[in-house]
């Protein structure tokens, strides 16, 4: 028995039984990885390739829900542009093997690159990301495998998600002040008519990438996907690079620019506080003490994200 991070303790005959499952080859080595998706990944190489076992041992009342969802991306995507996602989906719902469903995937060739090269690597497969679209604004449903259209107007759309964060901070979190609130509302678009409803991955940043000389070679987690503004699937790029190198936010949106977009840096600003609000919700939960010296959200935001917004600004410059 070897252990694998959060999936626990894992045999290579367990291993060997998920490979056959699907004729991948006979187990050569397996590897646990140290960084992502709070270590259920390990790494699979066999006779005949190399591929990426997940498990989701946190999910009883929807078991393969996440894997589904992921699956129905990549498809989208491969369909329609040219950004490498893992492929094939091998899902396996029943938990008897491992006391948890799993899905294999081939493991992606490339390499991090937590640098200008990355920034600009992600900003390009952003761009062909908008190749992806839909006719409205929505999100997939576990019940069609497929995309469920949004009722209302792209500002609805976008008020309810936020919404929903909001509600899951007050209820168990910290819950946002009035002035928060106010701050928050203070900053919905107005101009988001005529918006094309595009696929936004909403953890698009280098750490979920790899690359190859210079280019996106692959990318993964695809299970917060939605179909939104794509301006707002730049948001998470533009903090996570910021917690590197203020100067790769001017980087990547500078390239964002070169594309064609000329990039609306207000309305990408309110993305990035809509989405300081996953995190926020997260480290402010009881167990946790991330946040412990920021008693508002917006006084967290106001010193997070001066280096986001100063090198927005810069951009431009």
């Amino acid at each position: 028995m070897t252990t694998y991070g959060t999936l626990g303790d894992l045999s290579d005959a367990q291993l060997q039984t998920a490979l056959d499952r699907f004729g991948l080859g006979r187990l050569v080595r397996a590897e646990a990885f140290t960084e992502g998706l709070f270590g259920k990944n390990v790494g699979l190489v066999t006779d005949t390739g190399r591929w990426v076992l997940r498990g989701q041992p946190w999910a009883a009342d929807t078991p393969d829900e996440q894997f589904r969802r992921e699956r129905f991306w990549a498809s989208r995507i491969r369909a329609a542009c040219d950004v490498p996602v893992p492929w094939p989906f091998h899902i396996e719902p029943d938990p008897t093997l491992f006391g948890w469903p799993y899905q294999l995937t081939p493991w992606m060739p490339g390499e991090q690159e937590r640098n200008a090269v990355g920034a600009v690597a992600v900003a390009r497969a952003a761009a062909d990301l908008r190749r992806v679209t839909f006719r409205a604004f929505g999100d997939w449903s576990p019940v069609t495998d497929d995309i469920e259209p949004f009722a209302g107007t792209a500002e609805e759309w976008l008020r309810a998600r936020t919404q929903r964060w909001i509600d899951r901070c007050a209820a168990g979190s910290r819950a946002l002040t009035d002035a928060d609130l106010a701050f928050v509302d203070a900053l919905y678009p107005t101009d988001l008519d005529g918006v094309v409803p595009t696929y936004v991955h909403h953890d698009l940043k280098v750490g979920n990438c790899v690359c190859i000389d210079g280019a996106v070679s692959g990318l993964f987690d695809l299970g917060e996907g939605l179909i939104g503004d794509p301006i707002e699937d730049l948001a998470r790029t533009c903090w996570d690079l910021a917690r590197d190198d203020p100067a790769l936010v001017g980087t990547f949106v500078r390239y964002e620019d070169a594309a064609g977009v000329r990039v609306p840096l207000d309305r990408l600003w309110a993305y990035v506080v809509f989405d300081l609000l996953v995190i926020w919700e997260f480290a402010t939960r009881p167990e946790q003490s991330w946040l412990d010296d920021h008693p508002t959200f917006e006084a967290w935001v106001t010193a997070f994200g001066a280096d986001v917004a100063g090198a927005l600004e810069i951009s431009r410059r």
